[in-house]
């Protein structure tokens, strides 16, 4: 039998089987959810009856109880009054004008402590010693005509302390009693409070739980003192019920039945008195509601499953039709047949080896990816959570968390360019790379890193902060540089950051490295320069941040046409120099840099300096003979030959101006960048400004400045991992949503489809092309 069900489940095409396997799929959940939700539905109701029993108990149990609270103080009161008490051992006689004058204060006491309560109740003083007592109500009574002599005998106080006698306990009680012993001793009399039962009874008259519950109140003795209905109040309760009620810890709920009706209880036993307040609700009027609400989910499932019946049926045709369309097209099948997905496996198979092979191929890709993070990890383009995550995947060993970055440069970078070819260049990169990485690693965990042509990063790691490593690492360095300089034919400069804690301090590691690196123009080349490198280096620090604030500033007057400016600020720069630069090889360091700020810079206009002069400028430096030799070529030479081809482009002032606002802009595009301070620098009025910009740039300056930042959003997106709040955040937006807005308006797309796309693009150009290798 078991066979031919296999042999019948075998034989079903695959598009029965999928469509058998939907129907199972979309039914069994709905069902199975079906039988969830009608069990929570039950258990819900349930609990929010007993939810709402819990609340209902506990407000009357403390209403109850506040009303018995304030009539038992109220008969400490009247029991402790001192002419009460008075009255009580004198007596009442009319013959003695003490006790006479002591009777007519207590009936004045007691009316007045009665008129004091907002609870209806009769007082009687039993004196004991005069076998007399005395009710508000009844006036003076023998103690055999006292109502309540057999209760006031089987229920006598105490001497100290008070008892609560229910209503109803004995025959003839109707009310609650409160019996309190008077005087210090109690010998003396005794006050009876007869406490009127309809305020408590008002308490629960005014509870309405709906379901036809009922609110009664219990005594120890299993009997019924407090109900909605007053025909049960005296009755008792079931043997049952009430020895459950005894022993059973408060609150606690149960099921019990009735007068032949199953009724749910709820119950919660007062810390005051010891009665038990219960709520009893028929268990029919809970089922009704469990089974609408039952039904409803059935009907709602049953309705579900029906419609994804149909769903799944539709949609396994649907499924299909893809499928058939994939075997016509695959080129190993050129007509489909009963066994064609075995052969679609087969293809998928090929498919797999043929994805197994790329990933061999990009996995030899992987070190220009880990030099790629280890860039973004420089430049400050990573988060440290991405660093750590990105790490484990390329096997970066870097566990911190103090760093100390060490940057080697190559010192004569033009000379070394000119005398290996390009090739040669990289292989004798990677060789200096291995070799300042294998020596840092005899210190501590390192890695290096290529950030520019002729420049090499190493990260020191150290797991926790201490005085020696900073020494460590410099004595390494310096080791570094030495073996450098012996094994290759060109020397390097170092420089060695500070201590930093955590990845995301690293960029600042680097960046003031690169800064300690710059003072190689001051102390010459082929040293080793560190945040204490010496007397020297501190006596013309300050003088030197001048130096490089002048170059810049002349390098922008250039920049801008004002060359007249640019020659009273090289003037400055030349009465400054002495002090900033002690030797003749800083002096030559100084000029040499000024000339590649402005090569760089004129580069930015399509200009190059060679054309701009008649020989070379960086020969004309290092000839020179004298300060003066070098001042005369700068001013006789280089200023007027800039000054001429200035002119002759014939940038009018509106140009001017125009590419002024836009080195602004592109300068302060992750700053505030507004129309008003470009206008200041200017000195043009936000009108006119916008008017020129208008006409030049056919873009209005608000356009200019999302376009700009579009396009590097654009970029990050691309070809950094940096989140899209950072991206929003640098641009200069209020939150993501801003942002995102934005950048859909300007491209069409969000910025996470922007950067799926660029990336997909990416993967897809260097599939194509291993595929091509191959």
């Amino acid at each position: 039998m078991p066979m031919k069900r296999q042999n019948a489940y075998d034989r079903l095409s695959f598009k029965k089987k999928l469509m058998l396997f939907s129907l199972l799929f979309s039914l069994i959940p709905v069902l199975l959810l079906g039988s969830a939700a009608s069990m929570l539905a039950s258990h819900s109701i349930q609990s929010e009856v007993n939810g709402k029993h819990d609340i209902a108990l506990r407000q009357i149990a403390d209403q109850v109880d506040s009303v018995l609270k304030r009539m038992e103080y109220l008969s400490i009161q009247i029991a402790g009054d001192v002419t009460i008490e008075k009255s009580v051992r004198l007596g009442i006689t009319m013959d003695q004008l003490d006790a006479l004058e002591a009777t007519l204060e207590m009936v004045e006491t007691i009316s007045k402590y009665r008129s004091y309560s907002d609870v209806l109740f009769q007082v009687y003083l039993v004196y004991q010693r005069y076998d007399l007592v005395y009710s508000n109500r009844l006036g003076l009574l023998k103690t055999n005509e006292f109502p309540y002599n057999g209760v006031l005998n089987a229920k006598a106080p105490q001497a100290t302390g008070a008892r609560i006698v229910s209503s109803n306990t004995y025959p003839g009680q109707d009310d609650l009693l409160i019996v309190r012993p008077i005087g210090p001793s109690g010998s003396d009399g005794t006050l009876v409070m007869e406490v009127d039962m309809s305020s408590l009874y008002a308490l629960l008259t005014a509870i309405n739980l709906g379901n036809n519950s009922r609110v009664l109140a219990v005594n120890t003795e299993g009997r019924i003192v407090l109900s909605q209905n007053e025909d049960e109040i005296g009755t008792p309760l079931p043997g049952t019920l009430s020895n459950k009620l005894r022993t059973a810890a408060s609150p606690f709920t149960d099921t019990l039945t009735m007068e032949d009706e199953s009724y749910h209880l709820s119950s919660l036993r007062s810390a005051f008195n010891d009665w038990s307040y219960l709520i009893l609700t028929p268990s029919s009027s809970l089922t009704v509601k469990s089974q609408q609400i039952r039904n409803l989910t059935w009907l709602i499932a049953g309705s579900i499953a029906f419609i994804w019946a149909l769903i799944a049926l539709f949609a396994s045709h649907r499924l299909y039709v893809p499928i058939q369309t994939l075997l016509k097209r695959l080129p190993m099948l050129q007509k489909p047949t009963a066994n064609s997905l075995a052969e679609l496996d087969q293809f998928m198979q090929h498919m797999m080896e043929t994805n197994e092979r790329l990933t061999d191929e990009l996995k030899q890709k992987q070190p220009m990816l880990k030099e790629h993070l280890l860039l973004q990890l420089l430049r400050g383009d990573i988060t440290e959570a991405d660093f750590a995550l990105q790490s484990k995947r390329y096997d970066i060993h870097l566990p911190g968390p103090i760093f100390i970055v060490c940057v080697f440069e190559i010192d004569q970078l033009l000379h070394f360019k000119k005398s290996y070819p390009d090739k040669d260049r990289s292989l004798m990169m990677y060789s200096l790379s291995k070799l300042i990485c294998e020596m840092g690693e005899s210190l501590a965990p390192c890695i290096t890193a290529n950030p520019k042509p002729g420049q090499v990063a190493m990260i020191l790691s150290a797991p926790y902060s201490s005085e020696e490593f900073p020494k460590q690492a410099e004595t390494a360095c310096h080791t570094i540089r030495l073996q450098i300089k012996e094994f290759f034919s060109f020397s390097v400069t170092a420089s060695i950051s500070n201590p930093y804690c955590n990845y995301s301090n690293i960029q600042a590691a680097y960046e003031e490295a690169l800064d300690l690196l710059q003072y190689r123009l001051l102390l010459g080349s082929d040293i080793m320069i560190a945040p204490d490198a010496g007397e020297k280096l501190i006596v013309v620090q300050q003088s030197t941040r001048e130096m490089v604030k002048r170059q810049k500033k002349i390098v922008k007057l250039i920049a801008e046409g004002m060359t007249d400016e640019a020659i009273d600020e090289f003037n400055c720069m030349l009465q400054e120099l002495p002090l900033a630069a002690p030797a003749a090889k800083s002096v030559i360091g100084i000029f040499t840099n000024l000339l590649a700020e402005i090569d760089h810079c004129m580069e930015q206009f399509g200009w190059d300096l060679s054309e701009l002069l008649s020989m070379s400028a960086y020969s004309r430096i290092h000839d020179a003979k004298s300060l003066d030799e070098v001042k005369a070529w700068f001013l006789d030479e280089f200023f007027p030959a800039f000054r001429t081809r200035y002119e002759k482009l014939n940038v009018s002032q509106q140009t001017k101006i125009v590419q002024q606002v836009i080195a602004y802009i592109h300068e302060h595009a992750e700053q505030e960048c507004s129309l008003q301070e470009a206008s200041r620098l200017c000195q043009l009025s936000t009108s006119q400004l916008s008017r020129i910009f208008k006409e030049e740039m056919n873009h209005n300056f608000i356009d200019y400045v999302m376009d700009h930042r579009m396009s590097k959003a654009k970029e990050w997106l691309a070809h950094s991992n940096m989140p899209i709040k950072d991206i929003a955040e640098r641009l200069q937006y209020t939150n993501t949503q801003n942002f995102s807005r934005a950048f859909k308006q300007c491209t069409g797309k969000s910025p996470g489809q922007f950067r799926e796309l660029a990336r997909s693009t990416d993967h897809k150009a260097a599939a194509s092309t291993m595929s091509d290798a191959l």
